[in-house]
């Protein structure tokens, strides 16, 4: 097994992997060489990103990672992220009835890792480069799935929900839970947060659920 670590130089970039946020300053490149059964060598790479932490001195290897399970998330000289990527980076940390049940928390540890990196999210803004007040719409798509008479999914918007409940009370308990949520971390901004879904037999799920405090 041979080696390699690649420097890279600065602006470095963050990047996200297993719920963790770290700068990433180098990469070891790894190279394996295996039989296969026909008796020929292959030879492998592997990249593992080589991070920093904020409280840690030196470099850490992700060695548990390699750079195509990594996200990036921005640069150093532009320390924020979009609506969208935050979006899809909450999307890796569904909600669940059991994780629920547990007390799992709704604020996932790589929210808190952003903030310490002073990683913000950038707001969208207005044609004259304003920020308004803003409503949000959010489709749903409700169905059945598996051993879950309720599932819910929002159709590619800005704000992730994605819930399982066996009861449609749980569901809107859960929808309503997580639109409270979304509202006191962007609490800063001046939004708001509609429900829509195309089958009509929820017309009156959906009426509760936006009336709901």
């Amino acid at each position: 097994m041979d080696t390699q670590i690649l420097k890279l130089e600065a602006p470095y970039e963050y990047i996200f992997c297993n719920g963790v946020v770290a700068l990433h300053i180098a990469t070891l490149i790894v190279y394996e060489t295996s039989e296969d059964e026909e008796g020929e060598y292959q030879l492998e790479a592997h990249s593992h990103p080589i991070v920093k932490y904020k409280d840690r001195p030196g470099g850490t290897v992700w060695n548990k990672a390699e750079l195509r399970d990594c996200e990036v998330l921005c640069c150093e000289d532009n320390m924020q992220i979009s609506l969208k990527k935050f979006r899809k980076l909450l999307s890796r940390h569904p909600e669940t009835e059991e994780n629920d049940d547990a007390g799992t928390s709704l604020n996932p540890i790589w929210k808190r890792d952003l903030e310490d990196f002073g990683i913000k999210v950038a707001w969208p803004l207005g044609d004259d480069g304003k920020e308004h007040f803003m409503t949000f719409n959010v489709k749903l798509d409700i169905r059945t799935d598996g051993k879950y008479p309720f599932v819910c999914v929002d159709l590619f918007t800005d704000f992730f929900f994605y819930i399982e409940a066996m009861k449609l009370e749980r569901l809107k308990d859960f929808l309503v839970a997580r639109r409270n949520w979304y509202y006191q971390i962007f609490k800063e901004h001046a939004f708001n947060i509609t429900f829509t879904c195309d089958d009509k037999k929820y017309s009156d799920f959906i009426y509760e659920v936006n009336l709901a405090k």
